[in-house]
């Protein structure tokens, strides 16, 4: 767990450290919890991840502006700020129409989604064929994947190169004779 040094969460830490985390594994199948903080004069190493909570305060904030809801309602808004944090665009927003759309989140966490009528594919495709085509499509997801986020992200690493690297800093280590994966 990363987190900034607010007073609760340092509280939390040492409340963590009261309970006896053997129980709690036997019990719940859950792992002790290991919680990293910021430097305290360091507020900006939480950059990505304040940006997304302020992202859900703001929505949060003009969804429900002073209403009160219990519990069941607050969880449906949640759900709802959680599906619009996870369609956001990972790639290019193209104005052209005929462009591919833009690859998200969401397209990973629930696969690529089919506006077909599938009578009409129970009627025309046998199941092998369907298969195939889905598991090409998702070899082109991911392929664009690579090719439209992670390359701009390796090249925005190689314009750093001039730094110098001092003990702590996270590097990747590649080989020419290894696959991407290994």
């Amino acid at each position: 767990m990363y987190s900034d040094n607010r007073t609760n969460f340092v509280g939390l830490v040492n409340l963590f450290s009261k309970v006896n985390w053997k129980t709690v594994e036997d019990s719940a199948s859950v792992k002790v919890i290991k919680w990293i903080f910021n430097p305290p004069s360091a507020a900006w190493w939480g950059r990505w991840w304040e940006r997304l909570i302020r992202t859900v305060k703001s929505l949060l904030k003009r969804m429900l502006g002073n209403a009160r809801l219990n519990y069941d309602q607050l969880r449906t808004c949640f759900s709802h700020v959680e599906n619009i944090i996870n369609e956001r665009p990972l790639t290019l927003v193209s104005e052209d129409p005929s462009d591919l759309i833009p690859l998200t989140l969401a397209m990973f966490l629930r696969g690529l989604q089919s506006g077909a009528f599938p009578e009409r594919k129970q009627l025309e495709v046998t199941l092998h064929e369907e298969y195939r085509k889905r598991q090409s499509l998702l070899r082109k997801l991911s392929v664009r994947f690579r090719n439209e986020y992670l390359s701009p992200l390796v090249q925005r690493a190689k314009e750093n190169r001039h730094r110098k690297l001092k003990v702590g800093d996270v590097v990747l280590v590649g080989a020419d004779d290894l696959r991407r994966l290994h």
